[in-house]
């Protein structure tokens, strides 16, 4: 009977132990199978057509997007995408901002439609026409892209390194890729993906730091771009993410639920006190 106790008394432990270490927790978004890949809107050649990617998928072509919980304080988004590299023969659209939203306690993440797909998701603000009706599904932090530094890796520069700030964002920081299209093309743009939430225009600086890495590489399965973002818990537990370069042809999107620490600790615990009560009872 004592090895059992032991047994439990030392597994309760080592949970406790890796709860205080754990693993980080991740979640691969695949964005090339047609079953399971993001849509969101509509393309606007072509109102009511939605296809994962619009255009060349050599220029366009989102692969997966991999969500990170490294600790309770710093998170990663890696992800890996043709478009790095091909932006100077894409004069017409540019990289997108990241977009994050913090929903702590569960999932926030509801876009409009049916999932996979969400055909007909696109950013509508708290209380405008299509509004989704709760703060819980917009986002509210950003990290904005350096264009300078995209310019440097579509030059073919392998490796391209630089720290930017985590923003709180609000609804009127948010720009479409209608509202970018429209810069580019005042007279009527062509076909790209409708007012899908792609970058910001202003944002308030949270002090917390961002690493934006740019891995440029001939084989675009390879090429990626990584953000670690030193959040110190404003993220919370749960959070989702979103990028598209401002055209948005093609829009990864996803959320990650971290478990919360308490549960494990919870269950640890019991099985400590479980073992404790009968290493008592037998002493009795």
């Amino acid at each position: 009977m004592f090895r059992k106790r032991q047994i439990i008394s030392s597994f309760a432990a080592g949970s406790m132990l890796a709860m205080i270490a754990a693993p980080a927790s991740a979640v691969l978004i695949d964005d090339t199978d047609t079953a399971k890949a993001f849509f969101g809107g509509d393309k606007t050649s072509s109102p009511g057509t939605f296809v994962e990617v619009i255009g060349s998928t050599s220029k366009f072509q989102i692969y997966d997007m991999e969500l990170t919980a490294v600790s309770a304080s710093v998170a990663k988004v890696k992800i890996h995408t043709e478009f790095i590299g091909t932006w100077g023969n894409n004069a017409d659209t540019d990289y997108g901002d990241l977009l994050l939203h913090a929903h702590s306690g569960g999932s926030g993440w509801t876009p409009l439609g049916a999932p996979p797909n969400y055909k007909g998701d696109e950013f509508t603000p708290v209380g405008g026409p299509h509004a989704r009706g709760s703060a819980l599904n917009e986002w509210n932090f950003a990290v904005r892209m350096s264009r300078a530094e995209a310019d440097d890796a579509d030059a073919g520069t392998p490796d391209v390194l630089y720290t930017a700030d985590l923003l709180k964002i609000a609804d009127a920081d948010i720009l479409t890729s209608n509202d970018e299209m429209a810069i580019v093309y005042p007279g009527g743009p062509p076909g790209f993906r409708d007012n899908q939430a792609v970058a910001v225009s202003d944002g308030d600086d949270t002090g917390k730091d961002v690493d934006v890495a740019i891995h440029y590489d001939a084989d675009g399965t390879k090429a990626f771009i990584e953000f670690t973002i030193a959040h110190d818990g404003l993220l919370g537990d749960s959070w989702a993410a979103s990028w598209a370069m401002t055209c948005a042809n093609d829009i990864v999107q996803g959320d990650l639920n971290v478990p919360e620490p308490a549960t494990l600790a919870l269950f640890s615990l019991s099985l400590l006190g479980a073992g404790m009560y009968r290493r008592r009872t037998r002493t009795a």
